[in-house]
C-alpha cells in the first residue's frame, strides 16, 4: 500500500487524520492509520443507532408523535408540519437527510444505553453515545459521541456479513443489524446517501455504488462506507477517512483524492 502515497498526502494536510482500507471478503486491513484514535463521531454513529434499531425489530410502521420540545434546528421534521412519523421514515430521515430530530426520537425509542451495549456486542470498544444530537451544552462539558474508524470497520464489515450471508466472527449472533433482510435494508438505506463531495468527490455518477455515512462538525470531518466496484476485477471493500483540526475545503479535498486512489489502484491490492 506503500505506493499509493497515503502517507504523503495525509501528512501534508497536517491536523489529525485516521485512515482505514479493509477488504471485505475476509476482513483483512490493507492500510491504517490512527484508526484507534478516539475521535468526535459526529454523524457517523448514527450507523450505529441504525443497527441497534434493526436488530431490536421494532415494527417500522409503528407511529411515533413528534413533541415540539424534541425538535431541532436545520431538520426536516422541525421544518414540516406534520406531528406523527413513521419509525421507518425516521430512520431513512436519520440517514438521508441526517436528520437530527429524527435521530432524537429513534434514540429516546431504544435507549441511548441500550444502543451502546449493541455496540459492545458487536465488539466496538471506543464507540459511545453520550449526548444527543445538537446538545450543545453536553458537548460543552465534555460529553461528546465518540467513535473510532477501527470501530467503523468492524461495524460496516458486520454489516456486509451479514448481508451478504458470510460467516461472522465467533460469539457474533446471526441477528446482528435484524439478519440479513434488516441488514439489506439498511445497505439499501446507505446506498442511497446523497453526499458527494467528500468519497464520492471525483467519482462520475453510478461510476461505483456506495454505501455510506459522513459527518462534520466545525472542527472534523468524516466520511466511511462499503464499496461495491461494478468492475470484475473488483471486490467489495471497506474505506473510511476521520479528519480534525483541517478546515473544510482541506478535508473534503483530501478525502475525495485518497477515495480515488484507492479505487484506482485496486486491481494491485484487493486480490494479493
Amino acid at each position: 500500500m506503500k505506493g499509493l502515497g497515503i502517507d504523503e498526502r495525509c501528512d501534508a494536510a497536517g491536523g489529525t487524520v485516521a485512515v482505514l482500507l479493509q477488504r471485505c471478503r475476509d476482513g483483512r486491513v490493507l492500510y491504517r492509520r490512527n484508526a484507534e484514535r478516539s475521535l468526535a463521531a459526529a454523524s457517523t454513529i448514527k450507523v450505529l443507532l441504525l443497527a441497534a434499531l434493526l436488530e431490536e425489530g421494532l415494527p417500522w410502521e409503528e407511529r411515533i408523535a413528534v413533541d415540539e420540545a424534541e425538535k431541532v434546528p436545520y431538520s426536516l421534521v422541525t421544518l414540516l408540519d406534520n406531528p406523527v412519523w413513521s419509525l421507518g421514515d425516521l430512520a431513512r430521515l436519520m440517514i438521508l437527510d441526517s436528520d437530527n430530530t429524527a435521530t432524537n426520537v429513534l434514540l429516546d425509542r431504544v435507549g441511548m444505553e441500550r444502543v451502546n451495549e449493541r455496540g459492545r456486542r458487536m465488539g466496538l470498544k471506543g464507540t459511545l453515545f453520550r449526548r444527543k444530537m445538537m446538545d450543545q451544552a453536553a458537548a460543552a462539558a465534555g460529553r461528546e459521541n465518540v467513535t473510532t474508524l477501527a470501530d467503523q470497520a468492524r461495524l460496516w464489515g458486520l454489516l456486509w456479513a451479514v448481508a451478504c450471508q458470510q460467516a461472522l466472527p465467533e460469539g457474533m449472533s446471526p441477528r446482528l443489524w435484524g439478519g440479513a433482510d434488516g441488514a439489506r435494508t439498511a445497505l439499501e438505506i446507505l446506498g442511497h446517501v446523497r453526499t458527494d463531495s467528500m468519497l464520492l468527490r471525483y467519482f462520475t455518477e453510478e461510476e461505483c455504488p456506495l454505501a455510506h455515512k459522513a459527518g462534520g462538525l466545525p472542527y472534523a470531518r468524516h466520511e466511511a462506507g462499503l464499496f461495491f466496484p461494478r468492475s470484475p476485477e473488483g471486490a467489495d471493500y471497506f474505506f473510511g477517512v476521520f479528519t480534525a483540526g483541517l478546515s473544510e475545503p482541506l478535508a473534503k479535498e483530501l478525502i475525495g483524492r485518497l477515495s480515488r486512489d484507492v479505487y484506482e489502484t485496486r486491481k494491485e491490492w484487493l486480490h494479493d
